[in-house]
């Protein structure tokens, strides 16, 4: 035998190893392997259901709500959205790129979570809870800034986190499970802000406080279950520091 053979065989051995070794760990980390457990899988579910009461809540009823309750003129309300639109169509492809390729000390996905959650939520509250209504100029601008604040700031939630649920694991049948049980309880969360806020409309003294304690409401498991999502699962380690191929 060569003896350049017989000193690569060594070599060759050592590497065997330790793909066996590094093979043999990742059956032991449920995160490297791709393997989620029950309780992960429903801390990641568990905000879409506030997420989607919030915002469908705002996007079904602020421009009646600002229209009939408050008396700003609808042509005023048309004239914000459309320019409104106009920004976001710019705004919209940007910000998804940001998050996108965003590097942290703290990960990709759970910062972004973790700030614009909670921020998501307290805008609902104000859009739908007008503190200033003084004229009908100070309502078509909180009406404005509040619309476009709720739009950005969701593309700024909501693409990290549904980019996090595609991270968290490898196999398709947990994906799948995964994001059917987030569908379900979205689609609970748009039932519940559809037909509540006006059944409630029936047995409180005023619209805006119903709108108040809703928003306040949504706000409140919006915020407990997103952060709880951030600080008790993990990125996997394998994406985290991912970057963006060119």
């Amino acid at each position: 035998m060569p003896v350049e053979e017989v000193e690569s065989t060594p070599l060759l051995f050592s590497q065997i190893q330790r793909t066996h070794d590094s093979i043999k760990s990742s059956h032991h980390d449920p995160v490297a392997s791709g393997g989620l457990s029950k309780s992960q899988m429903a801390l990641y579910c568990l905000p879409s259901f506030a997420f989607a009461a919030g915002t469908n809540f705002m996007n079904l009823y602020q421009f009646r709500y600002y229209s009939d309750t408050y008396n700003v003129p609808l042509r005023n309300l048309n004239v914000a959205f459309v320019v409104l639109q106009l920004f976001l169509f710019v705004g919209d492809p940007l910000l998804g790129w940001y998050t996108d390729t965003a590097q942290t000390r703290f990960g990709r996905r759970r910062p972004f979570i973790a700030i614009f959650g909670p921020l998501l939520m307290l805008i609902v509250f104000l859009g739908m809870y007008p503190i200033v209504d003084s004229s009908q100029l100070i309502l078509t601008i909180w009406f404005g800034a509040s619309y476009m604040l709720n739009n950005l700031v969701t593309l700024l939630y909501l693409s990290p986190y549904q980019a996090l649920g595609i991270e968290l694991t490898l196999d398709s049948r947990e994906r799948n499970k995964l994001f059917g049980v987030t569908q379900t309880l979205y689609q609970l969360g748009v039932v519940v802000s559809t037909a509540l806020p006006e059944a409630l409309v029936y047995w409180a003294s005023s619209r805006r406080e119903v709108y108040m304690w809703f928003g306040a409401g949504a706000g409140v498991v919006g915020v407990a279950t997103m952060l709880t999502l951030v600080f008790s699962v993990k990125e996997r380690s394998d994406f985290r520091w991912r970057r963006r191929r060119r």
